[in-house]
């Protein structure tokens, strides 16, 4: 039977206290990721990455807040041990901050992968592409649209495989359902989201970024930045009113799911309005794939060799500080250590009905 995550809460089993920060790993606009190792426990010595999200961040409302944060865990809840998809093995919080800790990626990013190779072979992208949609499969069929699939939020673990991360700007709703939020990074935001029309837009915009993902993946350039010059307005206008030049020596299969997945018009996208993963399965650009046991595609990458863990000078301090503004009450139902619950993957209903309302 599914979690309740809403009432389903522990208090002192586990803190910040029962881990040791060694490095930063990135930061975001509500916080920071660290390197962290676990302290006591079965998983004493365990390494994971550790999110810090600030309460004190740019929220308008305090309902905002809660509902940022507390929609971000019951995904990674409800996506537990998903293939290509984050492990959420404990969650706490203090007055300051809420703490989520995650699967550690000694990869790093996608980002960190086309900054080493400039580029991937189709076969690889093929690979990437394949265990992105099926980690989107998950995702939708649970009512979820993650809204910012970029090479950021594409990280590579230990094997070579990638895993989808950051919630943040993720919907969760009935499938199906039409939303109207304006949200994303502007140069893999589907044109529905910027036409901001009374239409909305569905999880056909998740296909449409991984269109984007995959030229850049295989040509080092996103496909409406080229004329832009770095203008985010020009890339925005190009997304609405020019086709995509997709190079030519390209393999026809790659050059056909490329033009599928960037369609304009949702209806026509591959999968179309509702995001239908049988039709992408059946793709002749993806005729090489086992769907059931995908490879890692990025099993040879040189980083993954060279990224050994060291303990650095502990920043612990850095974390415990208490930051302006933060507010000073713990958020009910967020509490929680996910190590001890092995329930299933949530039914769509499940999720759904845990977020109460559509989280917009």
């Amino acid at each position: 039977m599914a979690n309740d995550l809403g009432n389903n809460s522990t208090t002192g089993d586990v803190s910040i206290d029962k881990f040791v920060l060694i490095k930063s790993l990135g930061e975001g606009v509500f916080g920071k990721v660290y390197l962290a190792r676990k302290q006591g426990g079965k998983d004493n010595g365990c390494y994971y990455a550790l999110k810090q999200i600030n309460k004190s961040g740019k929220y308008k409302t305090k309902q905002q807040m809660q509902e940022f944060l507390l929609r971000e865990k019951r995904i990674l809840e409800a996506v537990r041990n998903a293939p290509f998809l984050p492990t959420l093995h404990y969650a706490f919080q203090s007055t300051e901050a809420a703490f989520l800790v995650l699967d550690l990626a000694l990869g790093g990013d996608l980002f960190d992968v086309l900054e080493d190779c400039q580029y991937l072979t189709q076969d690889q992208t093929c690979l990437v592409m394949a265990q992105v949609m099926v980690a989107l499969r998950t995702l939708h069929d649970l009512g979820v649209i993650h809204r910012d699939i970029k090479l950021e939020n594409i990280l590579v673990d230990q094997s070579g495989n990638i895993m989808i991360s950051d919630f943040g700007l993720s919907s969760i709703s009935h499938p199906g359902k039409f939303h109207h939020t304006f949200c994303g990074t502007p140069g893999y935001m589907a044109p529905e989201v910027l036409r901001r029309s009374s239409a909305g837009y569905t999880a056909a915009i998740d296909f449409w970024a991984v269109g984007i993902l995959g030229f850049e993946l295989l040509t080092g350039y996103r496909p409406f930045d080229l004329s832009s010059e770095g203008n985010e307005k020009k890339t925005i206008q190009n997304i609405l009113s020019q086709e995509p030049e997709i190079p030519e020596y390209l393999y026809l299969d790659t050059k056909y799911i490329l033009k599928s997945l960037l369609s304009k018009d949702p209806h026509h996208r591959i999968g179309g309005i509702e995001a239908d993963f049988n039709e992408v399965q059946v793709h002749p650009f993806f005729k090489s794939i086992d769907w059931v046991n995908i490879p890692p595609p990025l099993a040879d990458w040189d980083r993954l060799e060279s990224n050994t863990i060291c303990d650095q000078k502990e920043c612990v301090s850095e974390i415990r500080q208490v930051f302006p503004g933060s507010l000073p009450e713990l958020l009910p139902g967020f509490d929680n250590v996910a190590s001890m619950h092995k329930g299933p993957v949530m039914s769509t209903n499940s999720l759904a009905s845990i977020a109460g309302k559509n989280i917009r």
